[in-house]
Parts: C-alpha cells; sequence; structure tokens
C-alpha cells in the first residue's frame, strides 16, 4: 500500500502503519479504514538515536476506524491534492512519549512537512455552524 510505505520512509523507517481493511465507497464519497495503527520500531529508534535523528516525540496511535467523507473518484486518482470534508476518528488512543534530545535543536521539520513533500494540497472542510 502506497500510504504505508509513504509513512515509513518519511519516518526513516520508525513507524510501520497498517490497516486491517479499507472500504471505499465511490457512489458515497467515503473511504472508511479499520483497526489503523501507527507503531513505532524500537529497533530503528536505537539507530536513530544513535545517528541523532530520533525525534523528542514517539507516537503510538490505534484508531477502531476512521471515515473519510466527501473524498472524490478524481482525489483517489489524483496524487498532487486531496480535498476532504470531513474524517470521523472511531475510539482513538494516541500515546506520545516526550524525552528531550540535546541533538534536536534544529530540526523544525513536521511530520506532515515530511509526509507532504510529494502532495501540494490538503484540505478539510470545516462544517457550517
Amino acid at each position: 500500500m502506497k500510504l504505508t510505505k509513504l509513512v515509513h520512509k518519511a519516518s526513516e523507517q520508525l513507524y510501520a502503519l497498517s490497516i486491517e481493511n479499507i472500504e471505499i465507497e465511490l457512489l458515497r464519497s467515503t473511504i472508511t479504514a479499520h483497526n489503523v495503527h501507527l507503531v513505532p520500531d524500537s529497533v530503528r529508534q536505537i539507530v536513530l538515536d544513535k545517528y541523532s535523528k530520533l525525534p523528542d516525540d514517539i507516537l503510538t496511535v490505534s484508531v477502531k476506524k476512521i471515515l473519510i467523507k466527501g473524498i472524490s473518484p478524481q482525489d483517489l486518482l489524483n496524487a498532487k491534492n486531496i480535498g476532504l470534508k470531513q474524517i470521523v476518528l472511531d475510539s482513538p488512543d494516541v500515546q506520545i512519549i516526550h524525552k528531550k534530545r540535546k541533538y534536536n535543536t534544529r530540526d523544525t521539520t513536521s511530520f506532515y512537512d515530511k509526509i507532504a513533500e510529494k502532495n501540494e494540497i490538503y484540505s478539510l472542510k470545516t462544517p457550517a455552524r
């Protein structure tokens, strides 16, 4: 899956993304991902720390279901622009282990910036109130 490879590469192999299954409903413009997990690799943490590349925050994320609404077939085919209306997370569990590392003084690149290097636009429409 392209997304799992993208996350693995963008995180310098620190994270593995797994998704049990994905349902795409083109007529409803929805994508549902079940049992999504983002897990750090403990061996890779040691290697990255040795080379002063380990981030201060290590995440472990599990989500029972992610529902993405408002995605069109064109969004699925167009790798540069993705426009969404709503993202719903069912039973998210996010653990962050923070440890300040002396060598992390210059890298201000966010995780989003790293994964978005090939994408030009992400958008999420906010609901009207």
